[in-house]
C-alpha cells in the first residue's frame, strides 16, 4: 500500500546502514542458486562488503530505491543493499523457493549482524504450514522438550541436560551442576537491591527397582507422592542403561470379581515385564535402582489447553526457562540466582542442599520465588472453597500451603506489578509444600509463584498455557523491579 511501513520507519530511524532482505527484481536466477545481493544505484560499497562475507553468494541487478506514494524515492543512506533470495513464479499461488538458498541469507544475516538465527530444517522435514515452528524462546518449544524428557526423583540427568540445552547463550555459559546435580544460573551484579533466587524442580514422580522377583516381577520402590489408583494397571516403561523396557503396573489379584478398592500403602507396586524368571528378566539389562516411569506426551488441546504427566514441575521448569530469554543480565543491577532443584518429591532434597551451601557462603538471598504447580480444584466434581486457581485466568501467588506463609505486603506488592504490566494475576492457597520453605530458616522470605493445573501427579495433567506465559513474564518483570 505505498510502502507506508518502511515510510514511518525511515522517517524515525535514521540508520547509517539499511540491509533489506527481500526477492531481487530482474533477477533471473533460479531456486537453489544461493544467497542474491544487489545495490541501490552505483554505490555498490555495502554490497562488496557482504559478497565478501560470503564466496558462494551472488551479485543481483542494480535495485531501485523503493517508491514511497505521495514522497518519492526513499532517501536511502549511502551504505544500503538487498540481501535476497530467488523465487520461481512470484506473485502466483505456486511461488517456490530452495530451504538452501533461505538458510544461505540466514547464515549471512547472521555473520553480518552478529545475530543467531534458527537454522531452517531441511526440506521436506515439515509439511507446508510453517507455524510449526516455534521460536527457541517460546514455551511452546520448550515444555514439550522437557515434559517428554523423562527424570525420576534422584535420577534427573537427562532433564538436567535439556534444561541446559534450552537456555539462551548468556545463560548456557554461566550454567553450572553442583554436586547435589541442581542446575544453576547466577547472573547480574552485587548492590543494594535484594538478592532474588527462583527455583523450579526437575525431577518427577515414579518409581525405582526394589527387587527381582524368583518369578521375574519386579517389585517397585516408590520415588515420590504416588496415588495408586491412577496407575494400576497402566504400562510404564523401565530405564536401564541401554534401553527402555516396556512393562505393565500389576493390578491386585482380586480385581476382576471384587469391587475395586485401591489402597494407598501396604501392597507395593509390582511390575510384569513378560519375563517368568529373575534370569529372564536380568537378560532384559534390567537390574535394582534402575527408575521406572509411565510413559507421557505432550498433548496440546483445544484453545490455549494442554495436558501430559510431570507438568508438575515441568511447566514450571519451563517458565523459568522462557523467562531466562526475556532477560539482559548486563542490565540488572543486582544479584539474581534461577535454580532447577532435584528430588523436590522426596522433601525438597535439592534445595535443601542449595539453601544450606548459600548459607554457608553468607550468601542466602533475601527473597526466594519457587516456581511450582497450583493443585487446583478446577475440575468438574470439585469443591470451589479451596485451592480454586482458575485455569485460564493467570499466575497464581500461593499466598498460603502447608509450608510457608507469604506476608501480605509481599503477596500485594507481587500483584501490584502485575497489574501494572498487564500480567493476569491470581492468589490462592492449598495444601503441598515448596522448594523456597527450604530457604526460611536461613533467614529469606518465600514467595511462591504457580499455575493452575487440574489433576496433579496423574498421567492426565491439564493446564492452560496462557497461564505459563503470565508465569514466565512475571518471573522476567520481578528480576528486574522487585
Amino acid at each position: 500500500m505505498g510502502n507506508q511501513g518502511l515510510s514511518r520507519v525511515l522517517n524515525n530511524f535514521k540508520s547509517d546502514e539499511i540491509v533489506f532482505v527481500q526477492p531481487l527484481r530482474g533477477s533471473d536466477a533460479q531456486p537453489g542458486s544461493g544467497a542474491l545481493i544487489a545495490s541501490f544505484g552505483d554505490n555498490a560499497e555495502l554490497r562488496d562488503e557482504l559478497l565478501a562475507k560470503d564466496s558462494k553468494a551472488q551479485s543481483g541487478p542494480n535495485q531501485r530505491a523503493p517508491a514511497m506514494r505521495y514522497f518519492g524515492a526513499a532517501q536511502l543512506p549511502a551504505r544500503a543493499a538487498v540481501i535476497g533470495f530467488p523465487v520461481m513464479f512470484p506473485q502466483t499461488p505456486a511461488e517456490v523457493v530452495s530451504y538452501d538458498d533461505l538458510n544461505s541469507v540466514s547464515d549471512l544475516l547472521k555473520n553480518w549482524f552478529g545475530v543467531t538465527y534458527r537454522q531452517l530444517p531441511p526440506g521436506g522435514t515439515i509439511g507446508s504450514d510453517m507455524t510449526g515452528l516455534p521460536p527457541l524462546s517460546s514455551l511452546d518449544f520448550i515444555l514439550p522438550v522437557l515434559v517428554e524428557t523423562y527424570g525420576v526423583s534422584g535420577y534427573e540427568g537427562p532433564v538436567a541436560k535439556k534444561i541446559i540445552a534450552l537456555m539462551p547463550a548468556w545463560a548456557k555459559r554461566w550454567a553450572t551442576i553442583d554436586s547435589k546435580g541442581n542446575v544453576i544460573v547466577s547472573f547480574g551484579q552485587q548492590s543494594n537491591k535484594p538478592k532474588l533466587l527462583f527455583v523450579a524442580h526437575s525431577d518427577e514422580i515414579g518409581w525405582e527397582v526394589q527387587e527381582i522377583l524368583a518369578d521375574g516381577r519386579l517389585k517397585l520402590r516408590s520415588r515420590g507422592g504416588m496415588r495408586e489408583e491412577y496407575f494400576l494397571g497402566h504400562a510404564v516403561l523401565i530405564h536401564t542403561k541401554e534401553r527402555r523396557v516396556p512393562a505393565v503396573l500389576d493390578l491386585p489379584d482380586e480385581y476382576r470379581s471384587k469391587r475395586f478398592e485401591p489402597v494407598r500403602r501396604g501392597r507395593g507396586y509390582i511390575a510384569y515385564t513378560g519375563a517368568s524368571t529373575a534370569e529372564e528378566a536380568a537378560k532384559l539389562g534390567i537390574k535394582v535402582g534402575d527408575p521406572v516411569t509411565v510413559p507421557k506426551k505432550f498433548r496440546k488441546l483445544a484453545g490455549k489447553r494442554a495436558s501430559g504427566r510431570s507438568c508438575d514441575d515441568r511447566c514450571g521448569s519451563a517458565a523459568l526457562l522462557a523467562a531466562l530469554w526475556q532477560i539482559k543480565p548486563k542490565e540488572l543491577g543486582r544479584e539474581v540466582d534461577f535454580v532447577w532443584a532435584v528430588e523436590e518429591e522426596l522433601g525438597l532434597n535439592g534445595a535443601k542442599h542449595v539453601a544450606q551451601r548459600l548459607h554457608e557462603r553468607n550468601a542466602v538471598p533475601e527473597f526466594v520465588f519457587a516456581v511450582d504447580t497450583f493443585v487446583s480444584s478446577d475440575a468438574p466434581l470439585e469443591s470451589k472453597r479451596y485451592a480454586f486457581g482458575k485455569l485460564g485466568k493467570g499466575f497464581v501467588v500461593r499466598a498460603i500451603d502447608l509450608s510457608n506463609i507469604v506476608p501480605r505486603k509481599y503477596v500485594d506488592q507481587v500483584t501490584r506489578l502485575a497489574r501494572l504490566h498487564r500480567i493476569p494475576v491470581q492468589t490462592g492457597t492449598m495444601n503441598g509444600g515448596n522448594d523456597g520453605a527450604a530457604f526460611v530458616p536461613y533467614g529469606s522470605v518465600d514467595i511462591p509463584l504457580a499455575w493452575p493445573l487440574r489433576y496433579s501427579h496423574s498421567a492426565g495433567e491439564v493446564f492452560d498455557m496462557g497461564d505459563l506465559e503470565a508465569l514466565s513474564k512475571i518471573i522476567a518483570v520481578l528480576v528486574k523491579n522487585f
